[in-house]
């Protein structure tokens, strides 16, 4: 199985790039778009979650799929204010619970994430929290330390002091030219109703930088395959936090690459940085998944 975490704004939708790599290697897809309810499982084979189709197929030369979909609150096709949430860890928490509600469905299927940007952050802490049910991750710009040139000094610190007292107050939105070197990608998301660039507000903000201030901690803890990608231009997730990430886990197998002219969202990037993003995946997966029976 593979579990898709989004980043902060985006939503399930926007790995439509890549979720054929894992259909098509017969592996069962499943996502939700972030947000801070209980989870509703909405229906069965053939539906969609954020424009993800989580149906596959039984096929004997198959592993093991099947389908379902999940509706939420925050992000994407979710109700209620954008970019909000009470606390960080009610994401971890949601995450966990879904990957729980699959893992007690198809019990002997591995479980791989995908994960990008701000999605790292919840995927690290679910790997921590029940590592024994996870084979391996793939991080696409993973937020591991914040860049200095989107979250100037001046920012922090203001969010910081006045957390407590104005909770709600807006330090910005996000500039799409930093999503993708594409002109036509990053038309897409600004056009997409669904996926969200801002107001990031006090509260969200303090939120993330706590989860980012903890994570270094926990990274020594990872031992399971790994495979970061990050792009060499991006101004959203610094890329010494995919180096930080790359030399301070345990795990022995481990690979990263950087990706030259590109921007943060590499799924939705230019189509030859896209391509190769996908290749690289696929080849990741295909030399760890154990092979399809015949």
């Amino acid at each position: 199985m593979m579990m898709i975490l989004h980043g902060g704004g985006e939503h399930s939708g926007c790995f439509k790039n890549i979720t054929p790599i894992f259909t098509n290697l017969s592996m069962f897809v499943f996502a939700h778009d972030h947000k801070h309810k209980v989870l509703e499982e909405l229906g069965r084979s053939g539906s969609f979650c954020g424009g993800i189709q989580q149906a596959t197929f039984l096929n004997k030369k198959a592993r093991k799929i099947t389908g379902g979909a999940v509706r939420e609150v925050g992000h994407g096709h979710s109700e209620g204010p954008r970019l909000r949430v009470p606390d960080f860890s009610n994401y971890i928490r949601d995450s966990i619970q879904h990957m729980d509600m699959m893992r007690v469905r198809y019990p002997t299927l591995p479980v791989y994430i995908l994960s990008n940007s701000m999605g790292a952050l919840i995927a690290i802490n679910v790997l921590i929290q029940k590592p024994e049910n996870i084979a391996g991750m793939i991080f696409i710009a993973p937020l591991v330390q914040m860049n200095p040139e989107s979250a100037t000094p001046l920012k922090m610190f203001c969010a910081k002091v006045m957390y407590h007292l104005m909770p709600n107050l807006v330090l910005g939105h996000l500039d799409p030219q930093w999503l993708s070197s594409s002109p036509e990608e990053v038309q897409k998301m600004v056009d997409d109703p669904l996926h969200s660039l801002g107001p990031y507000r006090m509260r969200f903000t303090v939120q993330v930088l706590e989860a980012v201030a903890k994570v270094k901690a926990l990274l020594p803890l990872i031992e399971i395959p790994l495979l970061i990608a990050h792009g060499e231009f991006d101004k959203l997730c610094d890329i010494n936090g995919s180096i930080l990430l790359y030399t301070s886990v345990s795990s022995q197998d481990k690979t990263m690459k950087i990706f030259k002219d590109a921007f943060a969202q590499l799924h939705n990037e230019a189509p030859s940085i896209t391509r190769e993003l996908q290749v690289l995946i696929r080849k990741w997966l295909m030399d760890r998944l154990p092979p399809m029976a015949e």
